[in-house]
């Protein structure tokens, strides 16, 4: 303590830290907190004989999931959450404490899983739903959900944001929104009750929402009986700087159902309520406890797994800087990172750091693709009445990319989960190729000058390259359309010069690009159609070698690869 004290210059401040930091210590010696079983509700749902007695969840999905064996329910949670603060947050530390505020909540759980238990794998995917838009979105669950069902795994996907609860229960199916012939009527009451009144309730909501799905015997329950055995927390973008603070700070976190006792501890056999983390698409940052801000760069609570870091992350892919292992409990970990997401390489560790962590960068892939913004008009139809158009063309400066972030995307959640329930060793940390420097001027859109090195053309192999010049990023790992390209694959668009836009953010940093090659550059590649698909085939045996690709994903891409018109038979 007498080393603490004399780091604090100014008494107000660390007199509350203080304080903190002894009910951390008091609780280290006490028994582990349990998260409770929060209230659960099933909601009906009915497609009505018409618009005006429709009643279904928002974000329903929009294609009929029985012939896969699959169902649709939704489920209203209620509990009491509390706020929290840091225990010592002038060191950095992510370790939380409940400040004494608490408030009651009804939030909703959106649920597809099988049909049957017996063709559960007891995997559950649990989503913490992407609240960008104000209204809930599902990007993990749209760009996964074949490799899930393919494994029999179940997701749930869970409303954590005040202002998505208030859309659905104020604004969803009103007259005025979003359009002037207004959204789909719908059932009004069906969320009258939510009511999330802070994002400092995330994590007991995401907690509680865990422990209620692992808690079998539970009539509440609603899979109930089918055993869940594994957890893993998703998000994708701004979710995803949720998913790492809940697993700095709130991992592990034990049901009341099944407590962490003194003698279940002693013989290693506690079981935390959620098992593993997926990072996806995020960036260098992770939010703070209180649900709306983020740590600025440099805090090494913005790493996973922090509590194993004596500094902050990385800004340039160095050295590892903790040594030796773990004295914490850690949880197993991704960080998947897009070409787009290039700002994630700050927080890059190495597994020699951090044994429990993969951080897979995938070369090609953008943040939002082709195919994502075709399904966006989908659904978009399905939920607002919004026709969709299929017109995909992009803002920016080149077309959409239309290479599958889904299918390095599901091979890793597939991966991650055969690791926690079976132990199975995962492909080590794949890392693109930067180059840069961080600290350089940063453009008008925020970006500092760094970027992902690409295969320049030269052919001349030693300088990293293999020489062969398709222009595509080097390193990383590789979807079988960068071993076979049929152009130049982006993480970004560009946008035209002017001022400040969102477009131009979006082009500069979400949305993908493609730069196809040319009659003659596809002639001299391959010659024909044949020799390409030959070249497609080697590459998807390659990546599936390497474990990035799935069956499912496989056939898709092999049938569009098929498809393609621009070579000679």
């Amino acid at each position: 303590m007498a080393i603490y004290l004399s780091r604090c210059f100014f008494w107000s401040r660390c007199r509350v830290q203080f304080i903190f930091a002894v009910l951390g210590v008091l609780l280290m010696f006490t028994a582990h907190a349990t998260v409770p079983i929060p209230s659960a509700q099933i909601q009906p749902t009915s497609a009505g004989t018409g618009p005006e007695d429709r009643d279904v969840p928002f974000l329903a999905w929009y294609e009929d999931l029985t012939p896969q064996g699959y169902l649709e329910e939704e489920v209203l949670i209620s509990g009491t959450a509390n706020e929290y603060d840091y225990v010592d947050d002038l060191n950095q530390s992510p370790e939380p404490v409940a400040t004494g505020a608490s408030g009651s909540y009804t939030t909703r759980m959106l649920i597809r899983r099988p049909i049957k238990s017996e063709d559960f794998n007891g995997v559950v995917h649990l989503e913490i739903l992407n609240a960008t838009a104000n209204y809930d979105g599902s990007p993990m669950w749209d760009l996964t959900h074949r490799s899930m069902m393919a494994d029999g795994a179940a997701w749930v996907g869970v409303t954590y944001s005040d202002n998505a609860a208030d859309f659905m229960r104020d604004s969803w199916g009103v007259d005025s929104w979003p359009a002037p012939s207004g959204a789909q009527p719908r059932n009004r009451s069906r969320y009258a009750s939510l009511n999330v009144p802070t994002r400092k309730y995330t994590w007991d909501i995401l907690n509680q929402a865990a422990a209620l799905l692992k808690a079998d015997t539970n009539t509440d329950n609603p899979m109930n009986g089918f055993g869940v055995d594994v957890i893993i927390a998703t998000g994708y973008s701004q979710s995803a700087a949720y998913v790492t603070t809940f697993a700095n700070s709130f991992y592990p976190s034990y049901s009341a159902a099944a407590p962490c006792t003194a003698e279940l501890e002693a013989t290693d056999s506690c079981e935390p309520i959620v098992d593993g983390y997926i990072n996806a698409a995020g960036g260098p940052v992770a939010r703070l406890l209180n649900g709306a801000g983020s740590y600025p760069l440099g805090d090494r609570r913005n790493c996973e797994n922090a509590l194993n870091r004596e500094a902050g992350c990385l800004e340039t892919f160095v050295e590892p800087l903790a040594s030796g292992p773990s004295e914490h409990n850690l949880p197993k970990i991704v960080r998947f990172t897009t070409e787009s997401d290039i700002k994630a390489a700050r927080v890059r560790q190495t597994m020699v750091d951090q044994p429990l962590l993969r951080i897979y960068e995938a070369a090609g892939t953008s943040h939002v693709t082709y195919w994502m913004s075709l399904q966006g008009q989908v659904i978009g139809e399905y939920q607002f009445g919004i026709p969709a158009t299929g017109n995909v063309d992009s803002p920016c400066t080149r077309p959409f990319n239309p290479l599958r972030t889904s299918v390095p995307l599901s091979a890793i959640q597939h991966r991650l989960a055969r690791w926690i329930q079976f132990d199975e060793t995962p492909p080590d940390s794949s890392y693109m190729q930067v180059e840069g420097d961080w600290d350089g001027p940063v453009d008008s859109y925020f970006n500092p000058p760094v970027s992902w090195v690409r295969d320049d053309g030269d052919n001349d192999s030693t300088d990293g390259d293999d020489g062969v010049g398709d222009g595509n990023a080097l390193g990383g790992v590789r979807p079988a359309a960068i071993g076979a390209p049929l152009g130049n694959y982006y993480g970004f668009g560009f946008y035209p010069e002017g001022p400040l836009s969102l477009n131009g953010i979006y082009c500069n940093s979400i949305y993908g690009g493609f730069e196809a090659y040319t009659a003659e550059e596809l002639q001299e590649r391959y010659f024909n159609k044949p020799t390409y698909l030959a070249s497609f085939w080697w590459s998807m045996f390659v990546s599936w070698i390497d474990g990035f690709l799935l069956l499912p994903d496989a056939m898709l891409i092999y049938d569009e690869a098929k498809a393609y018109d621009g070579l000679p038979d």
